[in-house]
């Protein structure tokens, strides 16, 4: 198979709805929006991760769910106990895991995943909860009812700003792309308003690179969704003026 080609360049114009990356590779982390047609590929790859698009942060239970695709095996973590304990799965079709375990020689451990720290009773506990609420509990349709305020929020106050290179967004995750300043090294900029996010506004946010990413808790109120924004875009305005750019 070819390698998939890398995502296209940021724009000065914001993208309203962009495409995010079912895969765990670092475009995840900065929200980079792919191609169209790498995504396809998706269905060619075994093992697309949803440690960060699954349960619900883009609006449907898994990403893969909400880009029509349909993998052989996913693995999830974070979301499946809400981050409160470490935890982790593998989620596989009947077909993988029967060839596995009817291919083992005889007499040997069918499906040898058994280690010190597998289903923990904690994490077990942890991960039952989860889903409860998850699925009976309304954290689904809150996520999903939330997802217009935040994609209006996000593009609204940082479209046209003039130190912000491109507005993207996929269900309740969402990142802004910052400009480089002349002179200045590719996320200096960025992590001065990390900063300053952090000691002046009261508010942290994660970085890579030039961009700052955001994924709010499903039960953040609209107001609190629109305080962020308020507070990141004013943290962006203050360090520019402290730099001079």
């Amino acid at each position: 198979m070819p390698p998939l080609p890398p995502p296209p360049p940021p724009t000065t114009t914001a993208t309203k709805r962009g495409l995010l990356s079912c895969l765990q590779t670092p475009s995840v982390w900065t929200l980079a929006i792919p191609a169209r047609a790498p995504l396809t590929l998706v269905r060619h790859f075994a093992n697309p991760s949803q440690v960060i698009t699954g349960f619900g942060r883009l609006g449907k239970p898994f990403g893969t769910d909400f880009f029509g695709v349909t993998p052989d095996i996913i693995t999830v973590a974070k979301g499946l106990t809400g981050a409160v304990v470490p935890a982790g799965a593998v989620i596989a079709k009947t077909a993988i895991y029967d060839a596995i375990a009817e291919g083992a020689p005889a007499g040997s451990i069918e499906f040898m995943h058994g280690y010190t720290y597998s289903a923990h009773p904690l994490a077990c506990a942890a991960g039952i909860a989860m889903l409860t609420h998850l699925t009976k509990g309304g954290l689904y349709e809150r996520c999903v009812s939330l997802v217009p305020h935040f994609e209006d929020g996000l593009h609204s106050t940082f479209s046209g700003d003039p130190y912000v290179a491109d507005v993207r967004n996929a269900g309740l995750m969402g990142a802004i792309q910052l400009k480089t300043p002349p002179g200045m090294g590719v996320g200096a900029f960025t992590m001065a308003v990390l900063d300053e996010c952090w000691q002046v506004e009261g508010v942290y946010v994660r970085v890579s690179g030039e961009s700052i990413a955001f994924s709010p808790a499903f039960v953040a109120s609209p107001d609190e969704v629109s305080a962020m924004f308020e507070k990141v875009k004013r943290a962006i305005h203050a360090v520019a003026k402290k730099l001079g750019v």
